[in-house]
């Protein structure tokens, strides 16, 4: 698992961990076997960004945003710790995800992330390129819709 700053000039890669099952940090034997210190337990992957994050932050490396896959997205606990710190992030969340959302025409509901779409108008869409790919730009629709801090992303 890495962490990469993205720019214009570049997408150098800043930093890692490596990410171990929990049937490896398990079996002490064979840790030792591969080389893996004794004190090295199990730690999820959102664990590892957070403790990644925060080693940028205490090296002074200013983030415009955090953006992560529903590895990330779907955790909670790195949602709100980016919030305390508040931490412009995108993260990709299952479609299953539950949320609870204010939107003028139904109120206050929780339902989850796959609903969100049909709720809004076309004109809360914005079509923009999340990147370059091997067969021109990768648009993605967007939505914020004066939701808080929620960002959808629709398929593109």
């Amino acid at each position: 698992m890495c962490v990469s700053l993205v720019s214009p000039a570049g997408h150098p890669l800043v930093d890692r961990e490596l990410s171990l099952p929990q049937e490896w940090t398990n079996d002490p034997a064979r840790c030792q076997r591969a080389g893996i210190p004794e004190h090295r337990g199990f730690q999820t992957k959102p664990q590892l960004a957070r403790i990644m994050l925060e080693r940028l932050s205490q090296a002074r490396g200013a983030l415009a945003w955090v953006v992560a896959d529903t590895v990330s997205g779907g955790n909670p606990d790195l949602r709100a710790w980016l919030e305390t710190r508040r931490q412009p992030f995108v993260l990709a969340v299952p479609s299953t995800e539950p949320v609870v959302l204010e939107l003028p025409q139904i109120g206050v509901r929780r339902l989850e992330v796959r609903a969100i779409p049909a709720l809004l108008a076309p004109s809360d869409w914005s079509r923009l390129s999340l990147s370059q790919g091997t067969k021109g730009p990768r648009l993605l629709d967007w939505a914020t819709h004066g939701m808080r801090n929620e960002i959808t992303s629709g398929n593109g």
